[in-house]
């Protein structure tokens, strides 16, 4: 009998009373473990085949990854994070773009750096190059532009082996607490959800993010299962990796104390609660945090490490107070890097000046203090006060254009996130997720075999990341944002596996069976239906991707990552032809021309924009002018919505963007039809005379609704 036992693919909680301390308590053990024979779950593969078919499931998915990221441009973050990550490798110092730490920059920009040998003389030479990313960004394409699209795809191959690790880590999570079914279900919807696709191409710090938090929470939750000091010190190696990640995973300093109070509460009912029981925990934690400590600054190479709390300049409202009379002993305000931000260092002062907190040296890297602050003040805003002299506090924030349903405005929704998911999200993956909720109310035996104190710890960190940027960021422009919380979700609807094993008739099997045979094949035929416009993938109840522009834009459909299929088309369809472009993305459109396999030139112009929407970046740019004439127009589907942006025009800097496009600049392409969708995201038009006199009447009407966004 042990043996058979030994064979199943259950988890060890339903099988042993000898369980790990996270494991399911003695009494839920004894019921699992009671049944007759005829009630035993049914076993599914055992470990090495189901391992085996993970990896013949997530090897098709990487494939599927690796062929589409070669066919798109880079989107708008990636030239920003490539350019920075060769300037940490060039330089040594990571003052540019410290909007996120450099981990993920680091790792991209290697392959660049040590096998691509891109072009950097004189990239980093101006004065202020540190504090201008998206300049950097520019200049760097431009020196090395007929290599430029394949160091792109060097860059962006280093995002997978993150893809690879998030779904070995689901497996072996989802494995260990509903067996091999349950690890074969999480992995498959790990690795062909669309949302996970589009981003496990890109070169950005969005999948690696959501690959480390759950890498790093699944080994913390090991070490407090088996506590010792081998595995504090691996916690802290993985942490410090996750903090030198994005800024995001400082919420697991913040929930890794619930975990462990979980643990305590649920796993061993508050023993050792006082005294010396907690006296080895917190030993262990302290060296856990003393290592990532280390790990981080090391990385940073100590740049600016122990610099006094009092002497850094920020402009978050979170780390500044209001600036008061009593404030002028500590000099004039610093000067910002970026002129429009000038007015914070006017209107407050770091919050910890004149306080006890003053001297204190702040065990972290300058840069990464200072990012953070940076990234605060992002999400918070600018006060409407601090720019308009009638406006008052009440007045709220300016804080980034955003878009939901139609609607173009300056300040986010509270449901934004839960809205996109709904959008986003395959209808099949939403049923396992309903089943999934639904199952342990609906079947007795897996309600007594679930795990539930583990339960508990994987809804944590989802719930806390959807919590904190709903309601603490005014950042409502990409899905992505919320990306980790996927992994936890799929370990999470992993229970289905387990739901099916225990299944003891027939009808039973096959009805549930059935139910993960539709939401697994589903989430897998949707997949590879977008094939290989990941990005664009919107599901059938929200109208599809052909529709998907009147849900959500930006990141969500439209990223600037067909500019390289535009030119193909071109090429096949207007040969020749001179095309009206308005791009939204960080490529100059001029780069199509100088690749080696660029067959025929591209011809291309920018469109006028409506009265007074544009303007010139530099001097000796003129602004484009009405009317509208007939001929090809290609618009970028955000800029067709009214997203302001930095638009491209061959007439003026064949480097940088030409003009700043405000809002709603281009909407007035929205009164026609596009005869066609590049990757649903590149509208074209085609324009005769009459159509052009149409287009031109709506360009000179005032937009609608045009106070209800920022320029």
């Amino acid at each position: 009998m042990a043996r058979r036992r030994s064979r199943l693919s259950l988890p060890s909680h339903a099988l042993s009373s000898s369980a790990p301390a996270l494991e399911a308590p003695a009494a839920v053990v004894e019921a699992a473990t009671s049944h007759h024979d005829a009630d035993r779950p049914a076993r599914f593969l055992s470990w090495p085949w189901a391992l085996a078919l993970g990896l013949a499931m997530l090897t098709p998915a990487t494939m599927l990854a690796i062929q589409s990221l070669r066919s798109e441009t880079m989107t708008v973050d990636e030239p920003v994070h490539l350019a920075a990550g060769v300037a940490y490798w060039k330089t040594g110092t990571f003052r540019c773009y410290r909007m996120s730490p450099p981990l993920i920059r680091l790792t991209m920009a290697a392959p660049v750096v040590f096998l691509g040998r891109p072009v950097v003389e004189g990239l980093f030479n101006a004065p202020g190059w540190a504090t201008r990313q998206a300049e950097l960004a520019h200049k760097f394409a431009a020196l090395n532009a007929p290599a430029f699209f394949d160091l792109a795809t060097w860059a962006r191959l280093t995002t997978l082996p993150f893809f690879i690790l998030g779904g070995l880590v689901v497996f072996f999570w989802a494995g260990r607490l509903f067996g091999t079914a349950g690890a074969v279900v999480g992995l498959i919807l790990w690795a062909f959800t669309p949302n996970v696709l589009a981003h496990a191409r890109l070169a950005t710090t969005d999948i690696p993010t959501a690959a480390l938090m759950i890498a790093t929470t699944y080994m913390f939750v090991r070490s407090i299962e088996h506590p010792s000091i081998g595995r504090a010190l691996g916690v802290g190696l993985a942490l410090g990796l996750a903090l030198a990640a994005k800024f995001t995973t400082l919420l697991l300093l913040v929930l890794w104390p619930i975990l462990w109070m979980i643990h305590r509460v649920v796993k061993r009912g508050g023993s050792d609660f006082t005294g010396r029981g907690w006296l080895a925990p917190l030993g262990r934690g302290a060296l856990t945090l003393a290592v990532a400590l280390g790990v981080l600054n090391t990385l940073f190479l100590f740049e600016g490490t122990g610099q006094r709390l009092g002497s850094f300049e920020f402009m978050s409202e979170s780390l500044t107070r209001p600036r008061g009379v009593a404030d002028r002993k500590y000099g004039p305000p610093a000067i910002a890097s970026i002129p429009d931000l000038q007015v914070m260092y006017d209107r407050r002062i770091n919050r910890f000046k004149g306080t006890t907190l003053e001297s204190l040296p702040v065990p972290l890297p300058r840069e990464f203090v200072l990012g953070f602050d940076e990234q605060k003040f992002e999400t918070e805003g600018i006060p409407r006060a601090y720019l308009d002299p009638t406006a008052t506090e009440a007045d709220g924030v300016i804080g980034y254009p955003v878009y939901l349903d139609g609607e173009l405005r300056d300040t986010g929704w509270s449901d934004y996130y839960v809205r996109a998911l709904l959008y986003k999200t395959p209808e099949p993956t939403l049923l396992l997720a309903v089943v999934a909720l639904i199952a342990p109310l609906a079947s007795p035996s897996l309600r007594c075999r679930l795990p539930w104190g583990d339960l508990a710890v994987l809804a944590v960190v989802p719930a806390a990341v959807l919590v904190s940027m709903t309601f603490g960021t005014n950042i409502n422009i990409g899905v992505r944002y919320i990306l980790p919380l996927v992994p936890f979700a799929c370990v999470l609807m992993g229970s289905l596996g387990l739901w099916w094993s225990l299944q003891t008739t027939w009808l039973g099997r096959v009805g549930v069976g059935g139910v993960l045979a539709l939401g697994l094949g589903g989430t897998i035929a949707e997949s590879l239906m977008i094939h290989p416009h990941y990005l664009a993938y919107f599901n059938r109840l929200s109208g599809g991707p052909d529709r998907g522009a009147e849900r959500l834009i930006d990141s969500n459909l439209d990223w600037g990552q067909d500019l390289l299929n535009l030119a193909r088309w071109i090429e096949k369809h207007a040969a020749g032809d001179p095309v009206g472009l308005a791009y939204f993305g960080q490529i100059h459109p001029n780069l199509l021309n100088q690749r080696p396999d660029a067959t025929t030139p591209t011809r291309w112009f920018l469109p006028p924009g409506r009265p007074g929407a544009l303007t010139p970046l530099a001097a000796g740019h003129p602004v484009p002018e009405g009317p509208v004439q007939p001929g090809w127009y290609a618009v970028s589907a955000s800029l067709v919505k009214g997203l302001p942006w930095r638009v491209y025009d061959c007439a003026g800097s064949p480097v940088y963007p030409s003009h700043a496009a405000g809002a709603r600049a281009f909407s007035y392409f929205d009164a026609m039809t596009p005869i066609d969708k590049i990757g649903y995201s590149i509208w074209i038009y085609r324009l005769d005379q009459a159509a052009a006199d149409r287009l031109e009447q709506a360009r000179v009407q005032p937009p609608p609704s045009a106070d209800a966004a920022t320029d």
